[in-house]
């Protein structure tokens, strides 16, 4: 994106560690629609709390709602807009550091601001070269890139990133629990001396797939994987093997309160289907791959 718009780097640092201090950030733009800041600061809601201040708005009332431990992030192509250098010495009178982006480091904007990153755009897509088009992705590009250093600085993980994002797939995924899915009533259960035709009845009565081992002071498991390779490689001595000669002594086992996105890394790092879930109480589950679908 380089030959798009060129961008000053050394003042993102800085910005980076002001708008890790600021509670909350605010942001400010004009000069063109603003639904292109909004989704901006629906991108910077991940790390931490946001506001959108129109400029106009502003002058008329809305910097009631600027408090001196506030942050703003001011956006002007130009640097000279006017609605926006009104609000520069309430600014400075309240006490707030401001973030400015510009097309143009020596604009009055760019100059008054406390940190200022350069976006500069040769022409804009639009035929006319006046429509806010390059500027405005090239702005949008940087703001992205801002927030997720932002979330790095802040070491903003994924259940941070659920907790404003509860809703969908991914919400369940970062919020649900294993224990949320497993099953524990009826799992089928042998004990290690029971025959391989045994252990084949059972894992087809319980329609898992799977049957759980009694071993000593812990749980082995069966899957019908396992049956299938015994078969293959020893025919018909397979069935003189018992569910000890058979099972998974140590299964890949998680506790109930992990959530589903750890179960399902696990699955496809593994390449398994099915994980033993250990409750808090001792009990113990069954989570198959296909339950999370």
């Amino acid at each position: 994106m380089g030959d798009i718009f060129a961008l000053q780097s050394r003042p993102v640092t800085p910005s980076i560690q002001l708008s890790e201090k600021a509670e909350p950030l605010l942001f400010v733009e004009s000069e063109s629609q603003d639904w292109w800041v909004k989704k901006l600061v629906q991108r910077w809601q991940a790390p931490e709390h946001q506001v959108f201040l129109h400029p106009t708005e502003a002058f008329h009332g809305d910097l009631g709602m600027v408090t001196p431990l506030d942050t703003l992030l001011a956006i002007s192509n130009s640097g000279e807009t006017d609605e926006l250098l009104k609000i520069v010495p309430f600014l400075k009178q309240n006490g707030n550091k401001f973030i400015s982006i510009t097309g143009n480091s020596s604009s009055s904007l760019a100059v008054s601001s406390d940190i200022h990153i350069e976006v500069k755009v040769d022409s804009e897509a639009c035929a006319l070269d006046l429509a806010p088009t390059t500027s405005t992705t090239a702005v949008m590009a940087v703001g992205d890139a801002l927030a997720v250093a932002l979330m790095r600085t802040k070491n903003f993980t994924e259940v941070d990133f659920a907790r404003f994002h509860p809703g969908g797939s991914l919400g369940r995924r970062l919020l649900a629990t294993v224990g949320d899915y497993a099953r524990t009533i009826d799992i089928p259960t042998v004990p290690a001396t029971a025959s391989f035709e045994v252990v084949l009845n059972e894992i087809m009565r319980g329609g898992l797939g799977v049957s759980l081992v009694d071993v000593g002071d812990g749980k082995g498991l069966v899957t019908d994987g396992d049956i299938r390779r015994a078969i293959s490689i020893k025919q018909r001595d397979a069935f003189s093997l018992t569910a000890l000669e058979v099972c998974s002594k140590n299964p890949v086992t998680v506790k109930s309160s992990d959530t589903l996105y750890n179960a399902e890394k696990i699955f496809l790092d593994l390449k398994i289907t099915c994980l033993l879930v250990e409750f808090h109480d001792g009990q113990i589950g069954i989570l198959k791959q296909e339950f999370l679908k």
